[in-house]
């Protein structure tokens, strides 16, 4: 799992995703691990997020992550099963803050 979430944190920053947290939501939560929220430029920054993302992650998990969302492109989630991957406008995070939903003490990391 820990490779998983290195991998896609590497992917996150190398292209060039802003704002990148990790919350670990393991007892938490019945459908995920792991949340990891960040912020894209544009509707085409966040597509391009999520194929990258998609494309490298793929051969990590049994298959293809799937993906919500990208016909608006507002918010983008990409579910590979232990984590969920979120990617957001600015002003669709700042709206939604996704982040204050959880403990703060299950914040793992922020870029």
């Amino acid at each position: 799992m820990n490779n998983l979430l290195s991998e896609l944190n590497k992917i996150l920053e190398n292209i060039k995703a802003q704002d990148i947290t990790i919350i670990n939501v393991k007892k938490m939560s019945s459908f995920t691990d792991y949340l990891v929220i960040c912020t894209s430029r544009s509707k085409r920054h966040g597509r391009s997020i999520s194929e990258h993302v998609r494309q490298n992650i793929k051969h990590m998990v049994d298959k293809k992550p799937n993906a919500q969302g990208l016909k608006a492109s507002e918010w983008i989630i990409v579910d590979m099963n232990f984590i969920v991957l979120h990617i957001m406008l600015p002003e669709i995070r700042e709206f939604y803050q996704l982040e204050k939903l959880w403990d703060k003490d299950l914040i793992v990391s922020t870029n």
